[in-house]
Formats: structure tokens, sequence, C-alpha cells
């Protein structure tokens, strides 16, 4: 399993279900819970509860922190994951759709909107290489922002 399709299967499988309490099984890797000072160090706010996914290729770090998690790697693998989780994300909840993007060299953001049922949605926020980035930018972010609506969708 490569970095991508591990991130894919985590924002798919756990990050969105999540949200609505429907968490799909175990991941297919055994994870294991970072220290406060780790977390620290990557970068991550104090409080969060973060998990590393070891692969043989690249670990893959899960945060959840409050209404927000983030799925990150560093990996050639970043460049090809944006397809592998979007295909992912569209198989179980088909209601996804591209509502920004922007690209800051060498990254791009992209952010998805995901109607995760009546009264949930989700900003689904990927940050990976941008094309023309150099062969050394390896860095993959996914972060999933739970939004709960106050008011009825308008009518379609």
């Amino acid at each position: 399993m490569s970095p991508g399709e591990l991130a894919a299967r985590l924002i798919a499988d756990f990050c969105l279900p999540g949200i609505l309490g429907q968490e799909k099984g175990r991941p297919p890797v055994e994870g294991q819970n970072v220290v406060e000072e780790t977390r620290l160090r990557l970068g991550l706010k104090p409080g969060g509860r973060t998990v590393r996914y070891p692969l043989s290729e690249a670990p893959v770090f899960l945060d959840v922190q409050g209404a927000e998690s983030q799925v990150f790697f560093r990996h050639d693998d970043a460049r090809t994951a944006y397809e592998s989780i979007n295909a992912a994300v569209k198989a179980v909840f088909p209601d996804l759709s591209l509502d920004d993007a922007m690209t800051t060299p060498p990254l791009r953001t992209r952010a998805l909107l995901c109607r995760l049922d009546a009264d949930n949605v989700a900003i689904l926020e990927i940050i990976d290489p941008a094309p023309d980035a150099p062969a050394d930018v390896r860095d993959f972010a996914a972060r999933v922002i739970a939004l709960k609506r106050t008011e009825p969708p308008p009518p379609a």
C-alpha cells in the first residue's frame, strides 16, 4: 500500500464518516500513538491526538483535533495522491465538488466541498506539489474540516 492509498483510506473510511459517527472498520495498517513532544515537533497544535501509520515507503500521520483532522506524509507519492483520494471519497460521498484551487509554487491547494448528509458538510483541503514543482517537493497534506448546517439548505 502506498502512502497516497493509505491517506485515501483514512480520509474516506475514517475522517469523513467520523463526522457522522460512522467510521468503517479498522485501518489497514496498525497505527502508533504519537506523544505530545513529537506532535509539537511536527508543527501540530497542542491538545490533539496523532497516530503514525508506519509504511515501508514513508510514515503517514493522522491528526485529529476538534472538528478538524489532517492526514499528511512526505513521499514521491504526494504527486498522485489527489487522484486516489478524490476517487475514494467520491465512492463513499458522491456529492463532492471542487470549490477552489490555487497554486503557490511549489505547492498547489485545492478545496473540495463534500456534502455528507442533509445537516453535515466538510471542506476537504488538499495540498500537494504543483505540476511544475521540483522533484524534491514531496509534501502532501489533506485537512478535513467538519461543518454543521444551522439552517436548511436552499432548494435545488
